[in-house]
């Protein structure tokens, strides 16, 4: 049997169906950017290369401006917290730490 391999087309496309609310979150941010509506900023570790975080993806505009170490760190909180009460908002980020 021959197994099908994804395109990079068809893992965007599953993931997109698979999480709505973070493609939609993640395409509004991309248009106030371009539209020059929000800037980033550079994040407390001094880092000027940031990414958007969403904690929480039904407020698509409430970011956190985090370095790439820092975001994934951010992740890998909500994964434990989403795994430990099944919830995957209502926590900040401060300092690099969730509250």
């Amino acid at each position: 049997m021959i197994k099908h391999i994804l395109t990079e087309r068809e893992n965007v496309d599953k993931w997109r169906a698979k999480y709505p609310d973070r493609y939609k979150a993640q395409m509004i941010i991309y248009v106030a950017k371009r539209n020059k509506s929000i800037t980033e900023e550079p994040f407390f570790c001094g880092v000027q290369k940031v990414q958007s975080h969403h904690p929480d993806y039904s407020k698509p505009l409430e970011i956190v401006w985090l370095c790439k170490n820092h975001h994934m760190e951010a992740d890998k909180i909500r994964r434990r917290l989403v795994h430990l009460t099944g919830v995957a908002s209502g926590y900040r980020i401060i300092n690099g730490r969730a509250k």
